[in-house]
């Protein structure tokens, strides 16, 4: 239904029966959406407001729609459980969602400021905790990205990606962590911590990080393991190697996988030595067809992983 006048427009709609596509399609068919809009003709900015609201979901935004254009939105998601159990995830809790976009010439500007409050016993709910943020901004001029930046922070883990993408190269600083390794695993106590850059044409990007875990089984003293990981060419490099070196649970540690072209797809050999634990393999990743190489896995004292969990427990 719509009515208006030479000052004001004024729009309201159900929707009924809305389907989305893939897993989530049936969440919002049962109850109708209500869309409500108001449009102010008066104003050469031409200004315009509108609401959605449905049992799981409301929308509050806000538009300029002549001359500097902008867009605002608050968007409020009562209950997670709905759209986690789509998926067979223990998720509860809510979450919001403030966006804001400006257009001036050819250059656009979106800010995001979100939060999520979790509950429930899957890993995902573990990771965020009851106060998971996210900021984001940009800066797009054309095809470039002058300006980037986002932070991501929950309870077991914080992210934060800063940098630009000009004339078709990158130029990111990444700092990566796992803040509380036991909500990850109740099995280990500690930290990881990684920093570095991604730099060059997207399909010749390097990527170089460092850091280090601080961690150990319970019932042990935490031990450094210093990491390393580099890669080129993205999404799907061309060589790559993480390496691991330091001291977990009262033993030496050491770790190295290298990934490589071969043929028509990939190599990866993968080394870790640890007490009386010894792993190797050396395989092949064919484009096409089954995988193929060989692996040894060689536990001389099984003692060793016994007395591990003797302490833990």
């Amino acid at each position: 239904r719509s009515q208006g006048e030479a000052r004001a427009a004024d729009a309201t709609a159900e929707l009924v029966g809305l389907h989305l596509p893939g897993r989530y399609s049936n969440l919002f068919a049962t109850t109708p959406v209500q869309a409500v809009l108001h449009a102010d003709l008066t104003q050469a900015a031409r200004p315009l407001r509108f609401t959605l609201r449905h049992p799981l979901l409301a929308v509050d935004g806000a538009a300029q729609t002549a001359g500097a254009q902008n867009l605002s939105l608050n968007v409020t998601v009562p209950s997670l459980a709905p759209f986690a159990s789509q998926v067979g995830t223990d998720l509860k809790g809510s979450a919001s969602l403030k966006l804001a976009a400006l257009r001036a010439g050819d250059k656009i500007t979106l800010d995001m400021d979100g939060g999520i409050r979790a509950d429930g016993a899957s890993l995902l709910a573990r990771m965020l905790g009851r106060d998971a943020r996210l900021v984001f901004h940009t800066l797009v001029s054309g095809s470039d990205v002058q300006d980037s930046r986002v932070a991501m922070t929950g309870a077991g883990f914080n992210t934060a990606i800063s940098g630009s993408y000009r004339g078709g190269r990158m130029d990111f600083r990444v700092k990566a962590g796992l803040t509380d390794l036991g909500r990850l695993t109740p099995v280990l106590d500690g930290n990881v911590q990684m920093a570095g850059t991604v730099r060059g044409e997207v399909a010749k990007a390097v990527i170089d990080l460092s850091g280090s875990a601080d961690m150990a089984s319970h019932g042990f003293k935490r031990q450094r393991v210093a990491l390393k990981a580099h890669a080129a060419g993205l999404p799907n490099p061309s060589e790559a190697r993480v390496t691991g070196n330091g001291g977990f649970d009262d033993a030496p540690f050491a770790l190295a996988a290298d990934w490589t072209v071969a043929r028509s797809g990939h190599a990866a050999k993968v080394s870790l030595g640890w007490k009386s634990l010894a792993l190797n393999a050396d395989i092949t990743l064919p484009q096409k067809g089954a995988l193929g190489g060989r692996a040894t896995l060689e536990q001389k004292d099984l003692g060793d992983l016994k007395r591990s969990e003797e302490r833990r427990v």
